[in-house]
């Protein structure tokens, strides 16, 4: 990311906190769609900069920041669930990774 481009995006993150985020707070308060999309595309973001490489990063933050694209997590793979640390991953491709159901431990 070019320093205009951090620049940008420093601004409508910015923007966001001051402006978007209390109106979209009081609006998720009677709307849970709302706040399950505003909370997918958030965990996604802050994996992304966490974990992601700077090509990823490079790639999808900036769009991200500005709505041009939106994001978000599922889990309904058949026996999944919602069990995140039960899952495990496998490269599909060069640039794909495929969540496997892990082996249910004994109880």
């Amino acid at each position: 990311m070019t320093e205009e481009e951090a620049a940008i995006v420093e601004l409508v993150a910015e923007f966001v906190d001051r402006e978007v985020r209390p109106v979209a707070q009081e609006l998720a308060r009677g709307w849970m769609s709302l706040a399950g999309a505003m909370g997918g595309h958030t965990v996604v973001a802050k994996l992304l900069a966490t974990f992601g490489t700077q090509e990823q990063k490079n790639a999808y933050l900036p769009k991200m920041a500005t709505g041009e694209i939106r994001a978000t997590t599922a889990l309904t793979e058949p026996g999944g669930g919602s069990d995140l640390q039960a899952l495990r991953r496998t490269r599909g491709s060069p640039s794909c990774w495929v969540a496997k159901r892990a082996a249910a431990s004994p109880r």
